[in-house]
């Protein structure tokens, strides 16, 4: 090594003594990229290329001021290759550890390190491109923490936040300051839209039904049943005051509908909305218009109450049944079509086909008729040996289900055939129903179960949904769910495995009712314990409506508002949460007063 940078300086000097004259240089020497030595070449004025003795003396002297010099570097230094490992090795080293800032340090160190080879510089130079990947993405993976985190903490105080308001919205309820109950919840639910909360979204609803919910006024005797319009532009009330009403679907009273002389048993619109069926303990069903409510016809040939009417798919004649054993078929100028008159007790109920082709009847003597269109006799024995539950035409009209008092449903062709007895429940078999599409149907029992069928009566699942009595159950509009509500004050949503996807447990009394809207995705409970709850159709509480004992409910056919019954002359008509919502979106509550907001901490 001093021999090497010996001989550099040599040439070095040489060539300096070839190219300047009369001049004084100074050189800077690096002495193994680490420590530098400065030496001095002086002019070669007083040196003659021809004195080699001149010469000489300077290489002696120059050698014994170099050399010591050379060899106190080399103590100091590494080697070359032990430089460029050390490096290497304390860079893979922190890289492992993902110490990337001291991983570049110690690969760059590297790459300067003397006498380093092409392979080892592109060695070093892969190290230093992975390096600097991996910081960028360790930088970009912390900012990506950090923004989560904080993204995580600014939810937490919305939700906190909504949580807060919720609960001031609350208790605004509870002293009956409906407008700060509005606004305080709406904007509790505006700070968690993309994430609803129950709480938040119960408070809301309980908002909006004091602050909307209207009550219908004209009846002066406990309302017994309502029903909407097909279109859902209208609604029909009775009454055991012995009047009908005509409304409109805002609550505003078209007409009173006066002439029975009895207590009303039922209420219904024809398809076509033109004409209302009424139906009384006087004996008679009348019709009405169905836009104006004039009085028209009298159906008066029944010898007993009229327990219920309907009218035909086509709007063009009405099927009224009575206690008096016999259903009747009218014209709509009030003409009688046929008696129906097989039975040897009480009619209870009354249904067309789908396509009005023929007509079921069902008696208290346990006992289904099949009738044709025009009320003529088609032969068949659907019965059972106990009291027949309910009797049902398929959508698609093929067959006919029937459940009964004797544990039993059975299942029927549409003539009366017996297609299969469908055996299975230990207590009385009181509810069942198609789904939409006719593929299958479920049957419900006092003994807590809930079967679902195939439409050859195949049964499918067998499911012990509640503790108690099934009061009743329903397919939802795209029959994929079964709604279930019972004794044992809860209602349950099921998929068509059996498996539970909702629990509906917030009643503290019996279920009495249940209901899915026309879209499938809210749903209403009435219960003993005197309210009506609508709830997601995941089972979030949306609204709870405080009304009285044994309440009644049902959902107008756009799903946009609930009409809800409780045993008294009014009926109280409200639009639902989300229709609420959207219509504050548009034009939010007035905010609070300056002290308000101080109260509740706003400000």
């Amino acid at each position: 090594m001093e021999k090497h940078l010996f001989f550099t300086l040599l040439d070095k000097m040489v060539l300096d003594t070839e190219r300047t004259e009369h001049n004084t240089e100074y050189t800077r020497f690096s002495v193994d990229n680490q420590s530098s030595a400065w030496l001095c070449a002086f002019s070669a004025n007083s040196v003659s290329k021809k004195c080699p003795a001149a010469w000489l003396f300077l290489i002696v002297i120059l050698s014994a001021l170099f050399l010591p010099l050379s060899a106190q570097s080399n103590e100091r230094q590494p080697e070359t290759a032990d430089c460029y490992q050390e490096f290497l090795r304390n860079g893979k080293q922190a890289f492992e550890k993902l110490q990337f800032q001291d991983a570049l340090n110690n690969f760059k160190a590297a790459k300067i390190c003397p006498g380093i080879t092409s392979t080892q510089r592109e060695e070093v130079d892969n190290w230093i491109s992975k390096t600097t990947t991996g910081y960028i993405d360790a930088i970009t993976q912390e900012k990506e923490r950090a923004e989560a985190a904080q993204k995580r903490a600014e939810e937490q105080a919305r939700i906190s936040e909504a949580n807060r308001r919720a609960f001031l919205a609350n208790q605004a309820i509870e002293q009956g300051q409906a407008e700060d109950a509005l606004y305080l919840s709406f904007t509790a639910r505006q700070g968690v839209e993309t994430k609803p909360i129950s709480s938040v979204e119960k408070a809301f609803g309980d908002a909006v039904f004091i602050n909307y919910a209207f009550a219908l006024e004209g009846h002066t005797g406990p309302i017994a049943g309502a029903g909407f319009s097909q279109d859902g532009n209208r609604l029909v009330t009775w009454s055991r005051d012995k009047t009908a009403a005509l409304w409109t679907k805002e609550g505003q009273l078209i007409a009173p509908l006066k002439g029975h002389s009895d207590y009303l048993h039922a209420a219904a619109f024809s398809r076509d909305g033109k004409y209302i069926l009424t139906a009384s303990s006087d004996h008679s069903a009348r019709l009405w218009d169905g836009r104006t409510g004039a009085e028209g016809p009298v159906l008066s040939r029944h010898q007993d109450e009229v327990y219920g009417g309907i009218f035909s798919p086509d709007s063009n004649r009405v099927l009224t049944w009575s206690r008096d054993h016999t259903a009747r078929l009218w014209n709509l100028d009030g003409s009688p079509a046929a008696t129906l008159g097989q039975h040897t007790a009480p009619v209870l109920e009354g249904e067309f086909s789908p396509d009005g082709s023929m007509i079921l009847t069902r008696s208290a003597d346990c006992s289904v008729k099949i009738w044709d269109a025009d009320g003529k006799p088609i032969p068949a024995e659907i019965r059972h040996e106990k009291y027949v539950y309910f009797a049902h035409f398929s959508p698609d009209g093929e067959t006919i289900l029937t459940g009964s008092a004797d544990q039993t449903a059975r299942l029927w062709d549409k003539q009366g055939k017996l297609i299969k007895e469908l055996a299975g429940h230990n207590g009385l078999v009181n509810a069942g129903g198609f789904s939409p599409d006719s593929t299958r149907f479920f049957t419900a029992s006092t003994d807590g179960t809930v079967k679902i069928w195939d439409n050859s009566g195949q049964e499918l699942e067998s499911i012990a949904a509640h503790q108690d009595w099934i009061a009743g159950a329903a397919f939802s509009p795209d029959g994929t769910r079964l709604l279930t509500w019972s004794k044992d004050f809860t209602a349950k949503v099921w998929d068509m495995k059996g498996q539970v996807q909702a629990r509906l447990d917030s009643h503290s009394g019996e279920v009495t009712m249940g209901a899915f809207s026309g879209d499938g995705q809210r749903i209403l409970t009435s219960s003993k314990d005197g309210t009506v709850k609508l709830w997601s159709a995941e089972g979030v509480l949306l609204m709870n409506q405080k009304t009285g004992m044994n309440p009644l409910c049902l959902f107008s056919p756009d799903g946009r508002q609930t009409l809800t019954l409780s045993g008294t002359p009014q009926a109280i008509l409200c639009r639902t949460p989300r229709v609420a919502y959207a219509a504050l979106r548009q034009s939010p509550p007035p905010p609070l007063s300056e002290e308000k907001q101080e109260r509740y901490g706003l400000k």
